[in-house]
C-alpha cells in the first residue's frame, strides 16, 4: 500500500503555505479550536510538516462535490493544549503557484486507525 501523493511534494506545498481547507470537516473544525482562521491554517501547515510515511493509512476515492483520490493519514502531535491524535484527508491539486494541498478533512481522530506505523487510538479509546 502506497500513498498516491508523494509526501515531499505535499510538504513542499505546505512550506509555501499553498493549502486550502474545505468548509465542513476542515476549516469549520479548526475554527472550534483556534481563535483566528490564520491560526487554523498555520496549524494545518504544522501538521503536514509533521507527517511521516508511517502515518499513512489509505487512499480513498470521493465523489461530488470533491471528486478525486485523497490520501488519509493519522498523526500524533505533541501539543498539550490540543487533542493529540489527528485525522487528515487531502489531495494535491494544481494551483496558480504550483501544487496546492486541499484538505477535505482535518480534525481530531474519533476512532482507532490502522496506519503503516501501527494502530493509532484517540484519547480515551480502549
Amino acid at each position: 500500500m502506497a500513498a498516491k501523493y508523494e509526501l515531499q511534494r505535499v510538504q513542499d506545498a505546505a512550506r509555501d503555505d499553498r493549502i486550502s481547507l474545505d468548509e465542513r470537516r476542515a476549516r469549520d473544525e479548526l475554527g472550534y479550536l483556534f481563535r483566528t482562521t490564520a491560526e487554523g491554517y498555520a496549524f494545518a501547515v504544522e501538521v503536514l510538516l509533521a507527517l511521516r510515511p508511517s502515518d499513512y493509512c489509505e487512499t480513498v476515492s470521493l465523489g461530488p462535490p470533491h471528486d478525486g483520490a485523497y490520501d488519509v493519514y493519522g498523526v500524533r502531535l505533541a501539543r498539550p493544549e490540543l487533542p493529540a491524535c489527528w485525522y487528515l484527508k487531502f489531495k494535491l491539486e494544481d494551483g496558480l503557484y504550483g501544487e496546492n494541498v486541499f484538505f477535505v478533512s482535518i480534525h481530531p481522530l474519533n476512532k482507532p486507525m490502522h496506519r503503516i506505523g501501527g494502530l493509532l487510538k484517540p484519547e480515551g479509546a480502549p
